[in-house]
């Protein structure tokens, strides 16, 4: 069973140089298959990340 949701691996590897690939995997998988714990990404924003991560979020959540 996994500790850590998707949703927090979604902004986590974008903080990680080289992820780019996996960052796509689980973006694609989110918006096809739909955000479990939106409080997660809502959450991440608050906290001082860069304006291309906050908007990458902002674009899966609509």
């Amino acid at each position: 069973m996994p500790k850590t949701a998707l949703e927090d691996w979604f902004v986590l590897y974008q903080l990680i140089p080289g992820r780019e690939p996996k960052v796509k995997m689980i973006e694609d998988y989110l918006v096809k298959e739909g955000i479990k714990h939106r409080n997660l990404l809502e959450r991440a924003m608050e906290q001082p990340l860069s304006e291309k991560v906050v908007n990458r979020i902002k674009s899966i959540l609509k």
